[in-house]
C-alpha cells in the first residue's frame, strides 16, 4: 500500500514537471500581447529617461559638430579670399615693378646708381675666351692701363666692341667693380671703343691731350715691402683717390703703408702712375701730401707748383687760371663753433674734408650754394680732375643734408658702411 502511494506521488510529480515545462515552452504564444505592451511601455520609459538625463549632452555634442562645420567652412572661405587677394596684389604690383625698372634705368643714365642698387644682372656680356683666340689691346683706350685691362679680361671683356656695346647698367656694374664711379663716362670709354672697333687709329685724340708717353723703367719703381708675420698694413683707402681696387694693386706692388707713399719721389710717382694707368693722378690728388699728413710729416711745399697753405692743405692754391671773383663764400670759422661732417657727402674723405675746412668751407649750405663759377674756382684751387664736383653731385647732396634729409650715401655713412666713417 505504501509503495502504491509513493508510485502515485511520483507520477503526479512527473506530470507536474511536464506541465511546467510545456507551459514555459508555450508562454510566448499565449503572452505576446502582454509582452508587446510591456515592451512598448519599457521603451517609452527608457526614452523618457534618455530625454531627461542625456538631452543636455546630446544637444552639446550637436552644437560642437555644427560649430566645427562652420569653422571649416569659414577657413575655406578665408583661404579662397587670401588666394584672390594675392592674385590681385600680384596684378597690382606689375605696373609698379615696371615703373621701378624705368626709374632705375633713368638713374643709371644719370649716373646716380648706388652700390646697393647694382646687381649681377647688370653685368656686361662675358666671354669665356677672346673671339678668334686674340684679345684687343684695351690699353689703347685712354684711361685703361695694364691693371684695369687685366681686371676687364678677368671679367670676360676682351674686345673694343664689348665696351662699345655697354648699356648704362653695364657701365654702372663696371664702375662699381673697378671702384671708379663715373670714370667710364668721364673718359668716354664707349666713344673711344666705338672708334677703335670701327678701325680708327686714334679715337681718343680728342679727349686726351697727353704728350708723348715717357719712358718708364723698373729702376723707377718704389721700394717694395713684404709684410712679415703679424705685421698689419695701413688702410690706404683713407687717402682720397684710393679705393679698394687701387689699394689691392698697390699692395700687390709691395706698397702697404702711408709712409711708403709719403716717400715717393718723382720717378716713383711716374712708375706708379704708369702701372695704374692714371697719368698725373698721384700729383693731381696729392697722394704724397695726404700721406705725409697721415704720418705726421709736414708736406714739402716744393712738391707742387702751388703754394702750401698748411700741412693739411699742402696742395691748395690757385693756379692763376681762374680769377678770385669766382671764389665761393668762405668762412673764417664754422658758424656756431661747429662744422658739419662733410664726409657724409659722397666723394669727400678725411683729407679732403680737412682741406675744405682749411679753405673756409665748413657747412652743407656752402656746398649747396656753389655756382658753376664757384665750382670752377674750387676745382682749380684743389687740383681736382675737371668735372669731379659735378660728377659726384656735391651741390645736390649738400642741399639735401642742409635740409636735414638723408642721401643714399649719408645713410650708409651713418651706419658705418663706408671707408671714411
Amino acid at each position: 500500500m505504501f509503495t502504491l502511494i509513493l508510485q502515485v506521488l511520483g507520477l503526479l510529480l512527473l506530470f507536474g514537471l511536464i506541465g511546467v515545462l510545456v507551459g514555459w515552452l508555450l508562454r510566448p504564444y499565449f503572452c505576446r500581447p502582454t509582452a508587446k505592451g510591456g515592451s512598448a511601455s519599457a521603451s517609452a520609459s527608457g526614452n523618457d529617461n534618455i530625454s531627461k538625463g542625456n538631452r543636455a549632452k546630446i544637444t552639446a555634442a550637436a552644437a560642437v559638430k555644427t560649430k566645427a562645420k562652420a569653422d571649416a567652412d569659414n577657413a575655406a572661405e578665408k583661404a579662397k579670399a587670401a588666394k584672390l587677394a594675392e592674385e590681385q596684389r600680384l596684378s597690382n604690383d606689375q605696373p609698379e615693378a615696371e615703373q621701378d625698372a624705368k626709374d632705375a634705368t633713368a638713374k643709371a643714365e644719370a649716373g646716380d646708381v648706388s652700390y646697393e642698387s647694382v646687381t649681377d644682372d647688370m653685368r656686361p656680356e662675358r666671354l669665356v675666351a677672346p673671339r678668334g683666340g686674340s684679345a684687343d689691346d684695351l690699353k689703347r683706350i685712354s684711361g685703361i692701363g695694364p691693371v684695369i685691362e687685366g681686371t676687364l679680361n678677368k671679367e670676360g671683356v676682351y674686345h673694343f666692341q664689348q665696351i662699345a656695346d655697354f648699356t648704362p647698367d653695364n657701365v654702372n656694374w663696371v664702375d662699381r667693380h673697378i671702384s671708379f664711379p663715373g670714370r667710364i663716362t668721364r673718359e668716354e670709354w664707349i666713344r673711344q671703343a666705338k672708334g677703335l672697333a670701327a678701325g680708327k687709329s686714334d679715337p681718343g685724340a680728342v679727349v686726351s691731350n697727353k704728350s708723348e708717353k715717357a719712358v718708364i723703367t723698373e729702376d723707377m719703381r718704389p721700394t717694395r715691402h713684404t709684410l712679415s708675420a703679424g705685421e698689419k698694413a695701413d688702410d690706404l683707402k683713407v687717402i682720397s683717390g684710393i679705393g679698394p681696387v687701387i689699394e689691392k694693386s698697390l699692395n700687390e706692388a709691395g706698397i702697404h703703408f702711408h709712409q711708403q707713399i709719403a716717400d715717393f719721389n718723382q720717378d716713383n710717382a711716374k712708375w706708379v702712375d704708369n702701372h695704374m694707368a692714371f697719368p698725373g693722378r698721384i700729383h693731381r690728388e696729392d697722394w704724397i701730401g695726404q700721406a705725409k699728413v697721415l704720418v705726421g710729416q709736414k708736406a714739402d711745399p716744393k712738391a707742387t707748383a702751388k703754394p702750401a697753405t698748411s700741412a693739411v692743405g699742402s696742395a691748395l692754391g690757385s693756379s692763376g687760371a681762374v680769377p678770385d671773383s669766382m671764389k665761393p663764400t668762405l668762412l673764417k670759422a664754422p658758424e656756431g663753433g661747429k662744422a658739419d661732417d662733410l664726409k657724409r657727402v659722397k666723394g669727400i674723405g678725411k683729407v679732403l674734408e680737412k682741406n675744405l675746412y682749411a679753405m673756409g668751407i665748413y657747412h652743407y649750405e656752402q656746398l649747396a650754394a656753389l655756382t658753376p663759377d664757384n665750382i670752377s674756382w674750387l676745382t682749380d684751387y684743389v687740383s681736382f680732375p675737371d668735372g669731379r664736383i659735378d660728377d659726384e653731385n656735391w651741390t645736390e647732396q649738400g642741399r639735401a643734408l642742409a635740409e636735414g634729409k638723408q642721401t643714399e650715401y649719408s645713410q650708409r655713412f651713418d651706419k658705418g658702411d663706408t671707408p671714411y666713417k
